[in-house]
């Protein structure tokens, strides 16, 4: 609900959690350190060096890329795995600087809300709700059952 409000209530672009966010990496640009699929866990704000990791907004898209350089007012980036430096970025931007990195989350993200799965998990899970309560009501009846034929053979 919190994500759903964050993004369509209030037109934002990210979702921030208490100063952090959360993007999937699309492309080996930032190869071996990030790969494709991998999720960083981005901090908020302003503070970062020369080497740094960021994630910054160029021409509509998100990237993660290093920082070569810092200039007053601008960055210079790099992918670890270009040959050559991106445009110059103003620093207002920069989203924030990467601190963790979790390495094939997306791919696990794709799978588990595929159609295929959802679909496959809510079936099985209206099973099992059957399951349950038709075998809870078939006790309830072998034990009525029971209780009935222990009482005949008492008064016999």
């Amino acid at each position: 609900m919190y994500c759903y409000i964050f993004l369509y209530v209030f037109h934002q672009d990210f979702v921030n959690f208490c100063g952090y966010t959360l993007f999937e990496v699309g492309s080996g640009s930032m190869s071996p350190t990030i790969k494709s699929n991998d999720v960083v866990v981005v901090k908020i704000n302003d503070n970062y060096n020369e080497t740094d990791i960021i994630t910054f907004l160029y021409k509509d898209n998100y990237v993660t890329h290093r920082v070569i350089q810092i200039n007053h007012d601008s960055l210079v980036t790099k992918g670890d795995a270009n040959n050559v430096v991106d445009d110059t970025i103003d620093k207002n931007q920069v989203v924030g600087r990467v601190i963790f990195i979790l390495h094939n989350v997306g791919i696990w993200r794709k799978v588990l809300f595929s159609p295929r799965v959802l679909i496959t998990f809510v079936i099985s899970l209206v099973l099992l709700i059957f399951t349950v309560s038709y075998d809870n009501n078939l006790y309830k009846t072998f034990r009525k059952r029971r209780i009935s034929k222990k009482k005949i053979r008492e008064m016999k």
